[in-house]
């Protein structure tokens, strides 16, 4: 049986971890024989043939100017690789917990309905993602949806869990179990209707993808928020973007085409 408290800690990819996105940069710049290996040979001139100091620190001096101007050119590419990389890395790492968590549930006949469900919610996630990301670079807009996707995912993983760890202790229990078996029916029909309404929004966010994705400002919730917030939160942006969209193609349609709008002008 699955237990909640046994899954590791997972929120959204966003915002990332700047001060790890840097270390790691710098790591990389530190490890790189482009960085290094240009040093050797000042080096050995030094040590083994007796260079001068001046020769010796204007060697270095220009080098280190070379250095400088070459990854101040990359430096912004290569930042933007270093964030892929971390925004793939952590995506991958929900991914992985939340199909453990769903293949944790399907190993028990009386979850596998939540496994099952768990696991769709994954494949949308990786959809949403995968086209989130298709066309870099990444929008404010596409960042805010995609943690709006991911808190949906993990809150779905948290309320089937939450079942589960309930009826952990439904069973262990020694007193009266009235109380519990109320609660967790209880609990059942609010995860039921939570979860559906979830995975109508989830399938609508990918319906209305591309009209999402049109600038807009939202909320970020917080990896504490609950599902009803984040499928609010969803819902509201949806009925936003499309009303937007409904208001953009209007606009079109009545618009008079140049030749008519030359016909309109006095004489």
């Amino acid at each position: 049986m699955t237990d909640s408290n046994s899954t590791p800690s997972i929120g959204p990819t966003f915002p990332l971890d700047e001060s790890a996105i840097q270390r790691s940069a710098w790591g990389r710049v530190l490890g790189s024989p482009v960085t290094w290996l240009p040093y050797l040979p000042v080096f050995a001139g030094f040590c083994l043939f007796n260079l001068p100091w001046a020769p010796f620190l204007g060697l270095l001096t220009l080098l280190s100017g070379i250095e400088a101007f070459f990854w101040a050119k990359k430096w912004p590419v290569f930042m933007q690789q270093i964030r892929n990389n971390f925004i793939a890395g952590h995506n991958r790492l929900q991914d992985q917990i939340l199909e453990a968590a769903a293949k944790g549930l399907r190993s028990n006949r009386r979850y596998s309905n939540f496994g099952n469900k768990l696991s769709w919610f994954v494949s949308m996630k990786k959809k949403i993602e995968t086209k989130i990301h298709a066309n870099p670079p990444l929008t404010s807009q596409g960042e805010q949806l995609e943690v709006l996707v991911d808190s949906l995912c993990i809150g779905a993983m948290r309320h089937f869990q939450a079942i589960v760890q309930l009826d952990k202790e439904l069973e262990a229990s020694t007193e009266s179990k009235t109380m519990l078996q109320e609660k967790s029916r209880s609990l059942r029909a609010t995860v039921v209707e939570r979860i559906s309404e979830a995975e109508k929004t989830l399938q609508d966010t990918w319906d209305k993808l591309d009209i999402v994705l049109n600038p807009a400002q939202m909320d970020r919730p917080t990896p504490s928020s609950s599902l009803d917030v984040i499928v609010r939160q969803l819902r509201e942006e949806l009925d936003i973007a499309h009303r937007v969209h409904a208001r953009l193609q209007s606009d079109v349609q009545i618009q008079p085409p140049p030749a008519a709008a030359e016909d309109a002008q006095p004489q």
